[in-house]
């Protein structure tokens, strides 16, 4: 395909010009544009600028047309004025601080429950951190301690804004949604922001939305909200257009995938149909076009040699359990072990995207393996736990994966869930009807688990080309 250059409408003093933005990085492109006389190199952007007339943009498309689409469509829609005030393309961005890490972990001490500090030591968030009279620093553990309880993390996370940045572990269960937010708009703190309202956040808690999606429609509806030099009640009267325009320039920026913005978009609409009662017209909201990639799926070599060279038997276990089921990595790890049903061979799944139970298969081999790790490992409450108990985190199977992907000399970069994508298409290709794999994977649709159709080489392997068919 050819690439793409966009063209934008832009300003700099009194002269009207257009922006050249290239989508795709292509070296004969950039050589044919590098010789045009007519374009001029924007030192702040780096894009190539020119006149903004019929003539030049005429020029341009004669003088590229045989290796590059041109796309005029935001020549008009780059910016629009609403009460005055022009929206332009993130003039306050997320407004981020680079702050120190600083987790809080659960510590049972003499039968009662604190809260750990754990750091990287920095002298200043120390010196913080004596200064605070809710905090002490123990002897016994060489770290600051505090009472567990939401009025003292919310109080940290306001003293200690400026330098560090609080992380909560797992393990400690925040029930206050109002906490939750504070938790997730700290990287905003200290600087002039608009916050997510409340409403927003209650309607779906009540409405039994998962926390990851909560967590991540805020996160969405943050930048959207802090994109702009505006006040709430501007945003609000924002038209589909506005919101067009937001979303082209992520587009068109291409540091974002069609899920994010897609991600994005759903976000922003709750608010204004959900929150502000706005009703937005579906069919005048523009979704990108989803890239239609096939899942990536690893061979039943590959799976082997993957499996025989992790040496760590709960690392095994991992990666085993969720080629042979199915499950997604949250649900892995969510994983208690009561949820196995050794005599049934299945595995109940709960709580999965959706807030969904289900059931899933155990494979024979699985439960030997299973059996071994549980004599040797003892777990406590979740299936795979932690080096200081608590679930394992997605972070540390990340790691491992990663390292085994190497070890066993896989050429591919598969990621963890590519065994969720490889457990269905080899189902499909031992003769299991899709209707099975739909239930098993836990689709609400069956169009989602149909394109491993298109992954599984059991039927075209079966198909006689027609050039074996001459006799030459």
């Amino acid at each position: 395909m050819k690439p793409i250059i966009f063209l934008n409408k832009f300003e700099e003093g009194d002269d009207e010009l257009v922006k050249l933005i290239v989508k795709n990085n292509d070296n004969a492109l950039k050589e044919r544009l590098s010789g045009l006389e007519y374009l001029s190199l924007h030192e702040r952007s780096g894009c190539y600028i020119m006149p903004n007339t019929e003539h030049y943009i005429q020029l341009l498309a004669d003088n590229t047309d045989d290796i590059s689409l041109l796309n005029t469509t935001y020549l008009t829609k780059t910016k629009i004025v609403t009460d005055h005030v022009e929206i332009g393309k993130n003039k306050n961005p997320e407004n981020k601080i680079s702050k120190k890490p600083i987790t809080i972990l659960p510590l049972k001490h003499e039968g009662k429950q604190y809260a750990l500090l754990k750091f990287h030591y920095n002298p200043v968030i120390f010196q913080r951190l004596k200064m605070l009279k809710y905090v002490r620093y123990s002897n016994t553990y060489k770290r600051f301690v505090t009472h567990l309880e939401d009025k003292y993390i919310r109080k940290l996370i306001l003293d200690l804004a400026p330098i560090g940045h609080i992380q909560v572990d797992s393990k400690i269960k925040i029930s206050d949604l109002n906490l939750q937010k504070i938790l997730w708009e700290q990287s905003y703190v200290g600087k002039e922001y608009i916050s997510c309202p409340d409403a927003y956040l209650e309607k779906m808690q009540l409405r039994n939305y998962s926390l990851n999606t909560i967590r991540t429609y805020h996160s969405m509806l943050m930048k959207f909200f802090n994109s702009f030099d505006l006040a709430l009640e501007i945003i609000n009267a924002f038209t589909e257009e506005e919101i067009n325009i937001y979303h082209r320039e992520m587009i068109q920026s291409e540091h974002y995938s069609y899920s994010t913005i897609n991600q994005s978009l759903n976000a922003i609409k709750y608010y204004y149909n959900e929150v502000l009662g706005r009703g937005l017209a579906p069919e005048y909201i523009e979704r990108p076009m989803k890239n239609r990639e096939l899942p990536k799926v690893l061979t039943k070599e590959e799976i082997i040699d993957i499996i025989k060279s992790i040496q760590n038997l709960k690392h095994k276990s991992m990666v085993f359990l969720s080629y042979s089921s199915g499950m997604r990595i949250g649900e892995l790890l969510n994983l208690k072990i009561e949820d196995l049903d050794f005599e049934r061979k299945m595995i109940h799944v709960r709580d999965a995207k959706g807030r969904k139970d289900r059931y899933t298969i155990l494979s024979g081999n699985m439960i030997k393996i299973l059996r071994r790790y549980l004599n040797n490992f003892r777990p406590k409450e979740y299936l795979f736990e932690g080096q200081y108990g608590g679930k394992y985190s997605a972070s540390s199977v990340a790691k491992f994966w990663k390292r085994a992907l190497k070890e066993a000399s896989v050429k591919y970069t598969y990621t963890f869930h590519s065994l969720r994508h490889t457990f269905a298409t080899h189902l499909l290709e031992n003769g299991t009807d899709i209707r099975y794999i739909q239930q098993l994977l836990g689709h609400s649709s069956s169009r989602t688990t149909e394109i491993y159709t298109h992954v599984s080489t059991r039927y075209v392997s079966n198909i006689k080309s027609p050039g074996d068919l001459l006799d030459v």
